[in-house]
């Protein structure tokens, strides 16, 4: 699998694949603050192309499926937290932050 952003958006697998010809993919610059990484697993008939995007808000990564590939060519979307500052964190302690 590729990953299109650390591949400046010039995706190959087997000679086949450009995903910058079916979808504009944002520069890391473009996102301020990076809370999470959602990754988009694309099918194509060349196999699975993962492209990242680094999201400051989860909700828009909405807009970034919707300017991408007929969103049925998706295979799946990882999401994982960015900051592993609280990686142990559980939900009875975030309770507990709270006061």
């Amino acid at each position: 699998m590729t990953n299109a952003r650390n591949a400046g958006a010039q995706i190959a697998r087997n000679g086949e694949v450009n995903v910058a010809d079916v979808m504009e993919i944002p520069a890391a610059s473009e996102t301020r603050i990076v809370r999470w990484i959602a990754t988009v697993f694309y099918r194509f008939n060349s196999g699975i192309v993962d492209v990242q995007h680094d999201l400051e808000e989860i909700e828009d990564l909405q807009d970034l499926v919707e300017k991408g590939p007929h969103w049925d060519t998706i295979d799946h979307i990882h999401i994982v937290r960015s900051d592993k500052q609280y990686a142990e964190l559980t939900v009875e302690q975030a309770e507990a932050l709270r006061g």
